[in-house]
């Protein structure tokens, strides 16, 4: 018995080492870029980071680390696991968005990229941002993926600063979705009931599953108490760059404190 624990854990050791590594390179790129913004809200307090693209740009080594990181993906056989699929190609989402962004700074919005051309090589296979997205994470079925993909843009949800794990991503996952839905960039009451984020809109048919029913279950799951309403409607969506400054000054539009 002795035995095959030791060997369990050896192989645990092995497969946490070899996801740490694989994101090394991505790991350093957002400590370099993201910029952490905590609020405090009428709902509690919440975190929306933002990125900051004209640091990357001018830093050799944070270039050095996207190509390198870049180059670990064309030599990698993704994953087949759920959980770690699931970690790894958020992960490439984010990773790959960045990139599109560094790579056409300066730029205003990220839909002057756009997600469909396939640039993005992941062993030895080119893929869109669209086909990842779309073809990949949401056929897994776990709707809270859309508060983890992140678009570069002011109204999607924050991006995480630190890479999704394959041990953690559904405690990741839930965090992230908890987090977004105390912010008024994502939803707002409305008299009696709420206005939410066009993602409920967009992807309506990820959020009618059992687990949920609909987009109002989710809510009911994931926001605050006091949030938990039925939608009567969609929040502008902001598609400016993510940067600090325009994520700053979307929410110096709402009754929040910024409190770091």
């Amino acid at each position: 018995m002795k035995t095959y624990i030791f060997l369990f854990l050896i192989l645990f050791s092995s497969a946490a080492f070899s996801n740490e590594k694989s994101w090394k390179a991505y790991s350093e790129i957002l400590k370099t870029g993201t910029v952490e913004l905590r609020y405090s809200g009428d709902f509690g307090e919440f975190q929306h980071n933002a990125f900051d693209y004209a640091k990357l740009t001018k830093s050799p080594s944070a270039k050095k680390l996207l190509e390198e990181q870049k180059k670990l993906l064309t030599k990698t056989t993704p994953p087949t696991n759920r959980f770690e699929k699931l970690a790894f190609w958020i992960n490439a989402y984010n990773f790959y968005t960045i990139v599109d962004v560094v790579n056409h700074y300066p730029i205003k919005s990220m839909k002057k990229i756009g997600w469909k051309n396939k640039r993005h090589d992941v062993g030895g296979q080119k893929y869109s941002l669209d086909d990842i997205e779309h073809k990949i994470i949401r056929p897994m079925g776990d709707a809270r993926i859309h508060f983890a993909v992140n678009c570069a843009s002011v109204s999607c949800p924050g991006l995480k600063s630190t890479p999704f794990t394959s041990d953690g991503i559904r405690v990741e996952l839930t965090h992230q979705t908890k987090e977004a839905l105390k912010n008024p960039l994502h939803i707002q009451p409305d008299w009696g009931d709420v206005e939410v984020t066009k993602l409920f809109d967009w992807f309506e048919e990820d959020f009618e599953v059992k687990l949920y029913i609909n987009a109002e279950g989710f809510l009911k799951k994931y926001a605050p108490v006091k949030l938990q309403r039925e939608i009567d409607g969609w929040l502008d969506y902001d598609w400016n760059l993510n940067s600090p400054e325009n994520v700053k000054k979307a929410m110096s539009k709402f009754k929040v404190k910024q409190i770091n």
